[in-house]
């Protein structure tokens, strides 16, 4: 069982995955039409969509939400540090 490094969904078959690649690391939702992982800002404008259409937050608490999801994938995690000039301590 493999989970999307970018988003956090479970990916179970080949069309989870980017492109069908199961050797692809993001799924289906996370990449690009060239199957190249979305940034940051693309990934994070997907979640705020989605937070607003299916749990009802305006778009700052939805915002929020991402901001907070995003800081716990594999993807993201270490965005904050990488940005702030924080190497791993």
């Amino acid at each position: 069982m493999t989970r999307c490094i970018a988003c956090g969904m479970l990916m179970l078959k080949a069309s989870d995955y980017s492109t069908g690649d199961m050797n692809m690391e993001y799924c289906c939702h996370c990449c690009r039409s060239d199957g190249t992982m979305m940034t940051y800002e693309e990934r994070h404008a997907g979640f705020v969509d989605f937070i607003m259409r299916t749990q009802g937050f305006d778009e700052a608490g939805a915002s929020l939400m991402a901001d907070c999801l995003m800081r716990e994938l594999p993807a993201w995690s270490r965005r904050d540090r990488q940005e702030d000039g924080l190497s791993d301590l």
